[in-house]
């Protein structure tokens, strides 16, 4: 396999540089022969490293806090376990060995532990394993059924969306070490939340849900409990995630007459929302890298997905990777060094 090039400390006059941060870069599922396989991008090269090729659909990869790792959900078994892999493909680990599917691997933000979802009494569970002992917990009680895990970035809290009745689905928030029941947020028939994001002081959640007649995006005060409404639009608002520094929160809406979902930004009071890109294509699934900069995200156009990067300094946005069988997923910055 290719290994992605990275910086280099110089030596200057005799004097050691200050270490240099790693190019950008990006991870994401691209289709090769029929099949989802892990890739990893520097950005604006147009080329990759494959990190995996077993003929089997993988899913939900995740760096891990230091980007030395990461997990993903995998078919090769049939049913999907969770592994870890190196950047370079290389260190390939299996966690998990269950019958059932474990899905969406979620690091925990010392890197030691990950969340998932696995069937335990027919029904889908969020469990905790430590990658040291391998041993595994269950994350609750959580009395519905889980439809993913978010790690507060503080360590603390686990956010779970549960599905506890038909067009009901709450935010479930509870501590990470499994003590207390937590409680929930958005708890109201007819409402169901869809995709969250921690605010980066672990404050806050802001999340997507429906409630007839729409989806629009809200924010939850994790000390309080109270939610506040950001967007109120017949359209559909969604996908909220935050800037690294907390200022601005990214989403995507179909607002816009003639146009399919875009990329719009937002204070997180739900002030100064404004349209972000102008293609008249579908824009979802976005990542946000550490420094601001840039926002990627997948755009289905010519019935083909594509992941794209976007500069919201200078507006330019360019391919993540050109070849390819023309399905891309799920792209995400590497954690950078500090």
């Amino acid at each position: 396999m290719r290994s992605v090039s990275v910086l280099v400390a110089l030596l200057i006059g005799g004097c050691s540089a200050a270490p240099q941060e790693r190019p950008q870069e990006l991870l994401f599922l691209a289709q090769d022969d029929g099949d989802l396989e892990l890739f990893v991008a520097e950005l604006g090269s147009k080329a990759a490293t494959q990190l995996t090729s077993n003929h089997r659909d993988e899913a939900s990869p995740s760096w891990s806090p230091d980007g030395k790792l990461i997990a993903y959900a995998s078919a090769e078994s049939n049913n999907y376990d969770i592994y870890t892999i190196a950047p370079d493909g290389s260190n390939r680990r299996q966690i998990t060995r269950d019958s059932g599917n474990e899905l969406q691997p979620a690091w925990s933000p010392d890197g030691r532990e990950l969340a998932y979802l696995g069937v335990r009494e027919g029904r889908m569970t969020p469990l905790v394993v430590n990658l040291a002992s391998g041993k595994t917990r269950v994350l609750g009680p959580v009395t519905g059924e889980a439809n993913g895990i978010y790690w507060s970035p503080d360590g603390k809290f686990v956010a779970i969306p549960e599905r506890v009745g038909h067009q009901h689905k709450r935010l479930l928030i509870m501590p990470a070490d499994g003590s207390g029941t937590g409680f929930g947020v958005a708890d109201e028939a007819g409402m169901e939340v869809l995709r969250l994001a921690w605010s980066p002081d672990s404050t806050r959640i802001a999340f997507s849900a429906f409630r007839k007649p729409s989806v629009d995006v809200y924010v939850a005060d994790v000390t309080s409990g109270l939610v506040a409404q950001l967007t109120d639009d017949p359209s559909i608002d969604t996908e909220p995630v935050w800037s690294p520094d907390g200022l601005k929160l990214a989403f995507v809406s179909s607002r816009d007459r003639g146009t399919e979902n875009q990329l719009y930004l937002m204070n997180p009071d739900g002030s100064d929302q404004v349209r972000a890109s102008h293609s008249k294509h579908e824009e979802m699934d976005m990542s946000w890298s550490e420094d601001g900069r840039y926002l990627a995200f997948v755009r289905y156009q010519d019935r083909v997905f594509r992941a794209k990067v976007r500069d919201l300094n200078s507006s330019e946005e360019f391919e993540v990777y050109s070849s390819g069988e023309g399905l891309q997923f799920s792209p995400r910055f590497r954690p950078q060094v500090h």
